[in-house]
């Protein structure tokens, strides 16, 4: 994939962002961060190293600070405007072929994929197949297949739950093996597996099924869907020369696209019309309010659970904040840089959304 099919796959992301904030808020919000905001809160905040690694995560490779100081060409990329009316309506025959990835990227390239396909970390070799392959019908297959049987002998949840997320509700035989509960076996205390088998119950009106999904969705510790998780073991098996940072910024805009396609299941709005007349629906949609609002890692599940919250109780209080908060993470392009020191900034931030996740991060940033 070139250079400027990943910056389009990293601005189809931010779209469905800002489309599914303004279907809860209304206008999207005009981002209002400093300009010098990328380039030095997160250079004195964010180093590659800072953050303290989640359970059963490498930590990053060793890095070397004087290597990112270099402004070389490959660090440099300024984010092309959106197309014009007229650029999106022209006629298929007459477009310009896109530029092909030069030698030089696709070596980079390569050589990170290498190093992930290589690593001790099965969650990094599952991220190299599903990071590699296009987005082809044969191609999402194989993804599915290649996965799968990662997932069918692992016992670590990131992996199984990459596998199941990708394919679930998407291919055939593929994804046979693969259930959601036995990834809520993998993964206790996560409310996503049990929101998927909630979905399945209710297609198929199993009763009893719904009401078992639906206990533990509100009995979970969190709702983990660790969207960006992907970008860490890319980051991680990067050197510190400005290719291997280029290629990995490349790479996890590649990963940025692809969890962009990805859906929710449509159980996380099960609550929009609860009323306090059943008692006992009530007060499950109320923990299940509780658990989206304020424990989940994602904002966008955050932010229908504070419009739930809203619906059914008439509290705003989140709301407010949760807009703050989604503006100062939007404010930073990571698609673009300035020199070797803005990127490596960039992906510094990158690699706090994987392992503190998003909600996490945004906390931060806006105290």
């Amino acid at each position: 994939m070139n250079r400027s099919s990943k910056l389009a796959l990293a601005v189809a992301a931010a779209l469905i962002a800002a489309l599914a904030w303004r279907a809860l808020h209304g206008a999207a919000p005009e981002a209002s961060a400093p300009p010098a905001f990328a380039q030095e809160a997160l250079t004195a905040r964010v180093p590659l190293t800072a953050s303290a690694p989640a359970v059963g995560v490498p930590a990053p490779l060793p890095t070397k600070p004087d290597a990112v100081r270099i402004d070389d060409p490959a660090c440099i990329v300024k984010m092309p405007s959106p197309p014009s009316e007229a650029d999106a309506i022209e006629d298929a025959d007459s477009k310009r072929a896109a530029p092909g990835v030069g030698a030089r990227e696709q070596a980079s390239r390569a050589s990170l994929l290498a190093r992930m396909h290589a690593s001790t970390d099965p969650y990094a070799n599952a991220v190299a197949v599903w990071v590699d392959l296009g987005d082809g019908e044969g191609q999402l297959a194989e993804r599915a297949r290649r996965l799968g049987a990662l997932a069918a002998s692992t016992r670590d949840p990131r992996v199984y739950g990459l596998a199941l997320h990708t394919c679930w509700k998407k291919l055939g035989r593929e994804c046979e093996s693969l259930s959601a509960r036995r990834w809520s076996e993998l993964d206790p205390g996560n409310a996503l597996p049990w929101l998927m088998m909630l979905d399945e119950a209710k297609s198929s009106g199993d009763v009893s099924g719904e009401q078992e999904a639906m206990f533990h969705v509100t009995q979970s510790q969190h709702m983990a869907l660790r969207e960006q998780a992907p970008l860490q073991p890319i980051i991680d098996a990067a050197p510190d020369d400005p290719d291997s940072l280029a290629a990995a910024r490349a790479l996890a805009l590649d990963a940025m696209g692809i969890v962009a396609t990805q859906t929710l299941p449509q159980s996380v709005m099960a609550c929009r019309a609860a009323t306090p007349a059943d008692a006992n629906t009530w007060q499950q949609c109320s923990a299940m309010i509780d658990l989206m609002e304020h424990r989940s890692d994602s904002l966008l599940v955050r932010a229908l659970g504070a419009t739930l919250d809203k619906r059914l109780t008439g509290n705003t209080g989140a709301l407010a904040l949760l807009k703050a908060q989604r503006e100062r993470i939007d404010a930073v392009d990571l698609a673009s840089s300035s020199s070797c020191a803005d990127l490596h900034a960039k992906l510094a931030l990158m690699r706090r959304l994987a392992v503190e996740g998003e909600a996490a991060v945004a906390v931060d940033l806006v105290r």
